[in-house]
């Protein structure tokens, strides 16, 4: 277990299932299985330090090639981690 997935932010808007740390290829990885605004999707959250050389494409192909899926979007904009949404669904009201 990687204590440094312990300081994930919190969306205040978004319910998260399940959490679970894992790897993909040799990168610490934490998925969290999440629900909001009639959404649901997957987030595969990377430490920004252990990713950092990879581009966005390279990022990209893993996780479709990893997880299987073929729409992903990447988030940056955090200082620590980097995140990577997948398996996107909309959920009937």
């Amino acid at each position: 277990m990687n204590p440094e997935f312990d300081q994930v932010p919190e969306d205040a808007d978004t319910e998260v299932l399940f959490r679970k740390e894992d790897k993909i290829r040799d990168y610490d990885v934490l998925f969290e299985f999440w629900v909001s605004e009639g959404m649901s999707a997957v987030s595969a959250i990377f430490l920004k330090a252990d990713i950092g050389e990879l581009s966005d494409e390279a990022l990209i192909k893993i996780i479709q090639e990893e997880c299987h899926t073929d729409t992903v979007t990447i988030s940056r904009t955090n200082e620590k981690y980097v995140f990577a949404n997948y398996s996107f669904k909309t959920i009937a009201p």
